[in-house]
């Protein structure tokens, strides 16, 4: 079970979470407000029981809703994620979910792939264009080696091997 503790949030839902021991949400993308004290900045993670998402199935790709940011609203994110340019950041938000402190990382492949928001996979109160991307996509020839090389990389940064 996981908590959907997004948004305005009353001190019950906190409460409620302390309680059941379900791990919350933080999201990525809602991370570079340009608050230091923004929840969803992985060094203001409250503990392990939590879940990281670059972006969930309702928002726009990292490299779409990046895309729109003007310089200056991109500076914290290339101070807090030590990177230089916009087309870093797909693969920077990656490395720091896989670096938080949260027992769960979940990445969409549209993040994972860097794509842009033709991309995404669900428009919020709409029909007809969502989740397209699933149906249209060859699978197993690209993702097999993605996921391979991720696995490699955080097992060999963890120092627990490289076996598959």
């Amino acid at each position: 079970m996981i908590a959907e503790d997004l948004g305005v949030l009353v001190p019950a839902v906190k409460k409620l979470l302390k309680k059941t021991g379900w791990p919350g949400m933080r999201v990525l993308l809602f991370a570079f407000d340009g608050n230091p004290h923004n929840e969803h900045l992985p060094y203001n993670y409250e503990s392990q029981n939590e879940v990281v998402y670059t972006g969930t199935h309702d928002n726009e790709t990292v490299a779409g809703y990046f895309a729109q940011k003007t310089q200056k609203e991109l500076e914290f994110a290339y101070r807090y994620l030590e990177i230089y340019e916009r087309r870093q950041i797909p693969d920077a938000l990656i490395r720091e979910a896989y670096r938080s402190s949260a027992d769960i990382v979940i990445i969409s492949l549209q993040d994972l792939l860097g794509l842009s928001n033709e991309a995404r996979m669900n428009f919020p109160s709409t029909i007809g264009k969502n989740w397209w991307f699933l149906n249209r996509f060859p699978w197993r020839i690209i993702i097999v080696p993605i996921m391979r090389s991720l696995y490699i990389l955080f097992m060999m940064e963890m120092g627990t091997g490289s076996e598959i």
